[in-house]
């Protein structure tokens, strides 16, 4: 088969138009490699700047210091099993004696938060009847003596109301030879169906005894 001259192979168109479209594509690399060259130059200069017066700043004493959290105080638990094998426990917040303001005659929530009692059996608080339950405890210290006030109001975040109390009972108060530094709650099984629960706080104790019905 005959081919004619005009579609025969040639070479110099072939190679001619890939050269070009190459050397194009160089060129536009070429410029954003530049521009990418100059925007990291000028992000160093930024950095080292900054860094520079925060140098300055520090040896001058002006540059803030971090801000340190304060720790979180977790809750503590307390508890006493009852003969029959009934758990009475107590949360609260460990509060520091020396961080926490206490008056007398006032409600205290330690830490803004009430004692927690937990009971699975009903409870005699002295003349008091405590349903099995969950139950805020509040501490209303005095000079000789302090109340302790049983409320029925368990919301979280709830602020304190008298109308829910169910219980006040006066605490007897000793000095304690070793202070407390922080807020100490403990229970003690003084019999087959007798917790007493012992409050320590500074350089003050007291007991409230319950006893399941």
């Amino acid at each position: 088969m005959c081919c004619s001259a005009n579609s025969r192979f040639n070479p110099a168109i072939s190679v001619l138009n890939p050269t070009r479209q190459l050397s194009s594509f160089a060129a536009q690399l070429a410029a954003i490699h530049s521009c990418a060259v100059k925007l990291c130059k000028m992000v160093m200069r930024i950095v080292c700047a900054v860094l520079l017066c925060h140098a300055v700043l520090s040896c001058c004493g002006l540059a803030p210091e971090p801000q340190q959290q304060e720790p979180h105080e977790e809750d503590a638990t307390s508890t006493c099993t009852i003969e029959d094998g009934n758990e009475l426990s107590v949360r609260y917040i460990p509060v520091a004696t020396n961080k926490e303001k206490v008056q007398n005659g006032k409600i205290w929530a330690p830490g803004g938060s009430p004692i927690t009692l937990f009971t699975p059996a009903s409870l005699t608080l002295e003349k008091f009847q405590i349903p099995a339950g969950a139950f805020s405890l509040y501490l209303m210290p005095q000079k000789d003596r302090s109340t302790l006030v049983v409320n029925k109001n368990v919301s979280t975040g709830s602020k304190y109301d008298e109308h829910q109390d169910m219980a006040r009972v006066p605490i007897e108060m000793g000095e304690l030879g070793d202070p407390a530094t922080t807020l100490e709650l403990s229970f003690g099984r003084m019999g087959p169906k007798h917790c007493s629960l012992r409050v320590y706080f500074g350089r003050v104790g007291g007991w409230a005894e319950f006893l399941e019905k």
